[in-house]
């Protein structure tokens, strides 16, 4: 187990860690035939599937996917878990809740896919995409570069300001779902191309802008900056088959910005851009090296508890996927959600999906931090100076 999953086990400790992926289908469940294609695949990854059982709670999805944030896997069980839920209107969701020790986003879009393939009536027709285990470790790089680019990290974290939390044991979360207004992917691809970024850039911003104006600042605190994590996908460093694996092949870079609210969306897009370039130059190995350190030499579960809200004082961590033209988009699926765990890091997740030109925001906030009403206020502050650029 490398220092990911390590660190990321230590978390589902304090808390569950769990993260989910969920598609609707507009027609009735097959959910028997649902099983068949999800035990397939779990032998493909050569995990046992004599106790695999798909669920089928009576609750609205969004209640859901909320009680599948807080309920914990058991020592030794599948990291594992999969879903049908009846949707509104007809049809139902499928889904699958992982362990987030155990795979990432990528790695639950490939297992969904070759399930949903298996599922088809039409098996000639079926897209069978590989899926295998990836390599054990995380990429390798330059150990002189990945620890200056940390310590570069930690030094502009003593500019970023604190956000509070009321209770740090208190790990409750609340979720719910966002569609940005019409023509929001269009405005950001336009101003990416004339920033010379990319759309994550875009979003990173207008997060960045949302934040700090939600945000209070205490006078003479020395704090002047808005911390945002942005999850990256480390198969980036791959090359081959190494680029497809099922795992656990993520980190995440930090984005400190002074008063991002003071200049304009395009202005700060084109601030931003060159730092992302940077970051997304090293895997951010250290970070998790570093992290795992200091994760263990805090004894009591109030000082993990505390650890990164003194260390890394995020407002919120961002994610997001552009399923345009993928097997996704191609398919019969008529939504797709992507739902984040906040965990000890993070204590509100943005994760964005763009499907059919349309862009989603699933939130997944601590309500010891945000009110439903103060997460709402924020996500919709960003659509907002998206389309006002």
């Amino acid at each position: 187990m490398n220092a990911f999953q390590t660190l990321m086990r230590g978390w589902a400790q304090l808390a569950p860690y769990n993260f989910i992926h969920a598609l609707r289908l507009e027609q009735p469940a097959g959910v028997e035939r649902w099983h068949a294609a999800t035990a397939a695949a779990l032998r493909t990854l050569e995990l046992e599937t004599t106790s695999l059982a798909i669920e089928t709670p009576a609750t609205p999805i969004e209640a859901h996917l909320e009680a599948e944030l807080h309920r914990a896997f058991a020592p030794g069980a599948l990291p594992l878990r999969f879903f049908v839920v009846e949707a509104n209107g007809g049809g139902h969701w499928f889904g699958v809740v992982v362990d987030h020790w155990f795979a990432d986003d990528f790695s639950c879009r490939a297992m969904l896919r070759r399930i949903y393939s298996s599922y088809q009536p039409d098996g000639a027709t079926a897209d069978k995409a590989d899926l295998f285990l990836a390599q054990k470790q995380a990429p390798r790089r330059n150990w002189m570069v990945e620890w200056s680019s940390f310590l570069q990290q930690a030094a502009s974290l003593q500019r970023a300001s604190r956000l509070p939390v009321n209770e740090c044991l208190d790990f409750t979360v609340g979720v719910f779902r966002t569609e940005l207004p019409a023509g929001t992917l269009e405005v950001a691809r336009t101003i990416a191309k004339e920033q010379n970024a990319t759309v994550h850039d875009v979003f990173l911003a207008a997060a960045a802008q949302a934040s700090a104006a939600a945000h209070f600042w205490p006078a003479g605190d020395g704090r002047d900056a808005i911390a945002l994590a942005s999850a990256m996908d480390l198969r980036r460093f791959e090359s081959g088959s190494a680029r497809d694996g099922f795992g656990l092949l993520i980190s995440q870079f930090t984005l400190v910005e002074r008063r991002p609210e003071k200049v304009s969306l395009p202005e700060l897009v084109a601030r931003i851009a060159p730092k992302t370039r940077r970051l997304k130059k090293v895997s951010g190995r250290a970070v998790f090296i570093a992290g795992l350190f200091s994760w263990r030499l805090a004894r009591s579960r109030r000082a993990k508890a505390t650890l990164y809200q003194r260390g890394s004082p995020f407002a919120a961590g961002l994610s997001n996927v552009n399923l345009s033209g993928s097997w996704i988009e191609q398919s019969e699926i008529a939504e797709f959600r992507r739902v984040g765990p906040t965990g000890p890091v993070v204590p509100l997740v943005l994760m964005l999906t763009t499907l059919r030109d349309r862009i989603f925001v699933d939130t997944t906030y601590r309500t010891t931090a945000f009110s439903l009403e103060a997460a709402e206020n924020l996500v919709e502050d960003m659509g907002r100076r998206l389309m006002n650029r």
